[in-house]
């Protein structure tokens, strides 16, 4: 299927839409988060607390993976959906608030919002293998990926940045916006059989099953297996580069460094947007996991290009070749997640993974704004980098062959 016949398609182009305006909010929210607990002078410690208010979550996605193939993924997103605006208008009213409640509203508001995007996030990345053809799958999800990175890192973070130097709430009003739109989007489908709960082929084992098939089924799976355990050195290193990226670029930098570097996250997002067009195809030319193995180094190389200088160059360097792998890598693992997993685990399997890889996030966040405030950002960015590469070296680089699976075999 090309890119095309994919946006012809009713379902894909209503969902994509969705996820765009979605992935809107998101880079809006997500790139202004950080700028605007800065701005109010906090330090790398205050920005670490908040990234892990939000992100604290992941280290409950088994039971709210579970959640989620219980109830469906339509009910889940009009329920969750719903709350998570509410959490992004509260995260806005900071701006009102007096400046020492501030930082209180934003952590609330950020637990809030992270409660529900596990919730929405386990939802939005189970449907296109619910409503979309398996053949269509590797397609779909480059697409989804395009369209999300040109929304979630080119116009987004650039918007926010723009919109924090008029109020330090506005972006987070805007990101409210999107996201009701998005869940307009999605309600088409809130009450659609095909991403209602999911019947499971074969008799379960209980309330184990329930909380732990996901995980199960992860770990026993060589391809599934190798991923998980990359991406728990990848999240760290990616994690720590956020927490730090913010305030090593302002102290480096003019009253105007927060716009600077939204651009250049955009600019990063315009690199990630290609690149995810040329997922599939890179996948059908060299095989999806030699592409795996090349791409997961870049979460090694991009703190290492960070810690030479907080100037423009190896910031922006850096920011792209984190983009680019993430944005090659996604669509192609979230592809072979579809292919090897049963349709009732299809949420706790994810939500498996995200425990795995994304329950670290919130200890990393707290460990590289404490250790930068303490010992400088440089050692921190270091560390990330020499995470990052053991972790691809005990994943893919060592556990991949050059293809391990049938639909591998297929695209060769």
């Amino acid at each position: 299927m090309s890119f095309r016949t994919a946006l012809a398609d009713g379902t894909i182009r209503r969902i994509t839409g969705a996820n765009a305006a979605s992935n809107l909010a998101s880079g809006i929210f997500l790139g202004a988060l950080p700028l605007a607990v800065a701005a109010r002078g906090a330090g790398p410690f205050l920005i670490g607390l908040v990234a892990a208010s939000l992100t604290g979550w992941w280290l409950l996605s088994l039971p709210l993976g579970a959640v989620v193939d219980h109830y469906g993924v339509g009910p889940t997103l009009r329920i969750a959906g719903t709350v998570r605006i509410a959490a992004v208008g509260l995260i806005g009213a900071h701006a009102l608030v007096p400046a020492g409640w501030a930082i209180p509203v934003i952590v609330i508001g950020a637990a809030v919002f992270g409660l529900t995007d596990v919730l929405v996030d386990c939802a939005t990345e189970t449907m296109p293998t619910l409503l979309v053809a398996e053949d269509d799958w590797d397609t779909a999800y480059s697409l989804f990926v395009t369209v999300n990175r040109a929304t979630n890192m080119v116009l987004g973070p650039s918007i926010g940045a723009g919109l924090l130097a008029i109020s330090t709430g506005l972006p987070f009003l805007i990101a409210a916006l999107a996201l009701a739109v998005s869940w307009w989007a999605y309600s088409t489908y809130f009450a659609d059989p095909r991403v209602g709960r999911q019947t499971p082929t074969e008799p379960t084992g209980g309330a184990s099953e329930v909380l732990f098939g996901g995980l199960r089924h992860v770990t026993s799976d060589p391809f599934l297996r190798a991923v998980a355990i990359t991406l728990v050195g990848v999240v760290i290193a990616e994690e720590a580069v956020a927490t730090v990226v913010a305030p090593y670029f302002r102290d480096a930098h003019g009253d105007h460094w927060a716009q600077v570097l939204g651009l250049l996250r955009s600019g990063a997002g315009i690199a990630a947007l290609l690149a995810s067009l040329c997922a599939g195809g890179l996948a059908v030319r060299f095989g999806r996991n030699r592409v795996l193995r090349v791409v997961a180094g870049g979460a090694a190389l991009s703190p290492l290009v960070l810690a030479a200088a907080p100037a423009v160059g190896p910031v922006l360097v850096a920011l792209v070749v984190s983009a680019v792998a993430e944005a090659i890598w996604v669509p192609l693992v979230q592809a072979e997640i579809g292919r090897r997993t049963p349709r009732h685990l299809m949420a706790r399997t994810r939500a498996a993974i995200m425990f795995l890889t994304w329950g670290a996030l919130p200890v990393a966040a707290l460990a590289a704004g404490a250790l930068a405030q303490a010992v400088g950002t440089r050692p921190v960015l270091l560390a990330a980098a020499a995470v990052a590469a053991t972790s691809c070296l005990l994943g893919v680089w060592r556990s991949l062959g050059s293809e391990v699976s049938g639909a591998e075999k297929g695209d060769s």
